[in-house]
């Protein structure tokens, strides 16, 4: 099991990796590294709805295969329209990938920055016992 020192040295590599991540992504987000008691805690990465739409491909009129239902600014509960499903990713509304293609490649990065901490950390810790 990891030790408290071990957690808080992955706070600089999982900063770096959410700075680059940030770098790279062409669409406005924001990338942030949340810390709690000097460990991160979580990623986080903020953009406007709307983007999840140009992601997939999605709007008035090009829906996707099931549909949903939402309550409007208005409070009137609304339904997607029939006539649009199965239309996303089509026509005139094709797909942008902006945000999937940019974490599956970059996820590993911070995979490996996790992993080499918690390896150096286990040698450290094997060697430990086994030296006396």
């Amino acid at each position: 099991m990891a030790n408290f020192e071990t957690l808080q040295s992955l706070a600089e590599p999982v900063k770096a990796w959410a700075s680059s991540l940030q770098s790279k992504l062409s669409r406005p987000t924001k990338v942030s590294v949340k810390i709690k008691n000097e460990v991160p805690d979580r990623i986080q990465i903020r953009f406007k709805r709307y983007l999840v739409f140009v992601e997939k491909g999605a709007s008035r009129g090009h829906g996707g295969e099931k549909g949903g239902t939402w309550i409007n600014a208005k409070g009137e509960r609304k339904k997607t329209n029939p006539e649009s499903l199965g239309k996303m990713d089509n026509g005139l509304r094709q797909a942008q990938p902006w945000f999937n293609p940019v974490i599956k490649s970059e996820y590993p990065t911070l995979v490996e920055s996790i992993n080499k901490v918690a390896a150096d950390t286990s040698v450290r810790e094997v060697s430990a016992w086994l030296i006396k």
